[in-house]
């Protein structure tokens, strides 16, 4: 049994809840505040602090209600009794008001004991059919109770009494059995306010919890589809945020999982019209279809994704010690929206601006971060980048055996065993077999063959775009490869293939390297010497990717300002050449 269960048990036994040293603190505050004021209410704590707190987690949201006073006359309290005992420099103010609702409503918060708490009257919700914003009047703790969306949300904790409150006689027993329950009736309440929907699978996905089977059901009722597709009521933005805190879920899978289950992955993540009739938008896509996407079924995208994501969850349980829960996050959901990675969407066609759809789903018509967006972007774009790196030094690899293969070949005997080695290279290197090579064609274990500069070049563009999260997208790409070929080889994995080779260079940190030269550089030296380097302001990005792509290849110690001018000049010179050559054959 977990020590939550044990905490719940405890509670339910004795009515009571387990309180941190600054738990009782502040409610010996505002008992003493109850005493000096001559107070007549009963002030709870409402919501996820007692979740929470029978949870055996940490929680910084005090949330307290009052039966009878406003949030801010309990606060003008707080403040008479810190006055009157020479406290008052120990605690902020402030009110929160909202010109839709009384005075008596009013929200006030005080930041006291470096703890900000928040006080408010106990109310009631009613509904419009047409929008989701209730409006709100003063009311009991059952009032209260029934506006709260799930019973796990609407335990209260009595600060007069030191006790806990259960005010639906089901919320304790839901905690306790990990279940999501709608403290009404679930179809009025989605309905209601269709956001909740999502909440339901965050929290089902933060605590491991289950839907309760009616809440389910609720969930992929037609009546509540169709409120949950009214955009009128609800917009994608507001969606966005809801799916914004999912994505930072301990268990971002299961939500994952969860909202494919439900059918919600076409409403959340829909397509634009105009990329599905737009042949500019189409282009052959990594990792998945090698077709347009408007030949493919929502529910084929939706399949391959949570197939993905599985996989990527399967591939770093191993290494979750070793990673953050952030990176393991990124990992994930990069995971589940790669593919749609590969399809491209242009914004604006004058411009020829072009980004993924990933990009456009979640931060054009979702609304989400753009910071949280493009994590996932170059997460995926450096996972392709290492992939295809990879396949590039495997092919190299395969071609300088064949070609050694070859030289060696002097009778005929030789010749077909040189093909029979040829094959069981080629298949179990590009093909994911699970045979083993033939012992005298068996590479070394560490680095079988240097790279070609290209690839390298490659390697160390991925490293340097990917920065502190590079790792990560290398344990994607193993992700990828292990669901497009079963039976691949641990060795021949992107992060085996390639691993060795950033060890031994030492590349892992490339992007902290300082280049050698910068824009004002080239600058200069097309200034000093324009017959040997004629470049203007819209080539400078060119060639300071050439100044990259020398550091790379010979690292902070080897290279120099000086060998790196050289080596800029002549893919100057080199470029210059070809041109010429190309107009003289054109």
């Amino acid at each position: 049994m977990s020590i939550a269960h044990n905490v719940i048990k405890e509670a339910v036994a004795s009515g009571r809840i387990h309180l941190s040293e600054m738990d009782e603190k502040i409610f010996s505050l505002m008992k003493e505040v109850i005493r000096h004021c001559q107070l007549k209410d009963t002030l709870r704590v409402a919501g996820g602090w007692v979740r929470d707190k029978l949870l055996n987690r940490s929680s910084l949201d005090i949330d307290i209600t009052s039966d009878l006073s406003s949030g801010k006359d309990i606060a003008e309290s707080v403040k008479k009794y810190l006055e009157d005992n020479n406290m008052r420099d120990s605690a902020k103010f402030k009110i929160r008001h909202s010109a839709q609702q009384s005075e008596h409503l009013d929200v006030a918060t005080i930041e006291v004991f470096d703890m900000e708490i928040d006080f408010n009257r106990l109310r009631k919700e009613a509904y419009d059919a047409s929008s989701r914003i209730p409006s709100i009047e003063s009311g009991n703790e059952f009032e209260d109770t029934a506006r709260r969306d799930f019973t796990i949300n609407a335990l209260y904790y009595n600060i007069n009494e030191d006790c806990i409150e259960d005010f639906t006689d089901s919320g304790l027993d839901d905690l306790e059995k990990g279940l999501v329950r709608t403290t009404g009736d679930p179809i009025k309440s989605f309905k209601e306010d269709p956001v909740r929907v999502l909440r339901a699978i965050r929290y089902a996905g933060r605590y491991n919890f289950k839907l309760d089977e009616n809440t389910r059901n609720a969930i992929i009722n037609r009546e509540v589809k169709a409120e949950f597709e009214n955009t009128s009521k609800v917009s994608l933005v507001r969606y966005g945020a809801e799916v914004e805190k999912i994505f930072k879920a301990d268990n971002a899978i299961k939500c994952m999982s969860l909202i494919c289950d439900l059918d919600l992955y076409g409403l959340l993540f829909p397509i634009p019209d105009s990329f599905t009739k737009d042949p500019i938008h189409e282009q052959i896509p990594f990792p998945y279809f090698p077709v347009k996407l408007n030949r493919i079924a929502s529910s084929e995208l939706m399949k391959a994704s949570m197939e993905i994501a599985n996989i990527s969850g399967a591939e770093i349980v191993d290494l979750e010690e070793q990673l953050s829960h952030d990176v393991v996050r990124k990992i994930v959901l990069s995971a589940f929206f790669s593919p749609l990675w590969g399809y491209v969407y242009t914004e604006n066609k004058a411009k020829g601006l072009e980004r993924s759809l990933v990009y456009h789903i979640l931060q054009r018509g979702l609304g989400m971060k753009k910071v949280v967006v493009l994590e996932i972007c170059k997460m995926l774009k450096c996972t392709q980048g290492f992939q295809e790196a990879s396949r590039a030094y495997l092919k190299y690899v395969e071609d300088t055996v064949n070609e050694e293969e070859t030289r060696k070949t002097k009778h005929k005997e030789a010749k077909i065993d040189a093909e029979s080695r040829k094959m069981s290279l080629l298949l179990t290197m590009l093909s994911g077999s699970s045979e083993r090579l033939h012992t005298n064609c068996e590479l070394p274990e560490h680095i079988p063959i240097a790279p070609p500069v290209d690839v390298e070049i490659a390697i160390g563009r991925t490293i340097r775009e990917g920065r502190e999260d590079w790792r990560a997208a290398l344990r994607l790409a193993d992700v990828f490869a292990r669901h497009f070929h079963a039976f691949v080889i641990q060795r021949y994995l992107p992060s085996c293939t390639l691993g060795g080779w950033i060890s031994y260079k030492h590349v892992g940190d490339c992007y902290e390297w300082k280049e050698f030269v910068n824009g004002k550089d080239l600058k200069d030296l097309a200034a000093k010497n324009p017959e040997r380097f004629n470049i203007n302001s819209k080539d400078i990005g060119e060639y300071l990717q050439h100044a990259t792509d020398y550091l790379i290849t010979r690292g902070p110690e080897e290279g120099s300002k000086e060998d790196c001018v050289l080596y800029v000049m002549e893919k100057w010179e080199e470029k210059q050449r070809n041109q010429s050559s190309t107009t003289r054959h054109g």
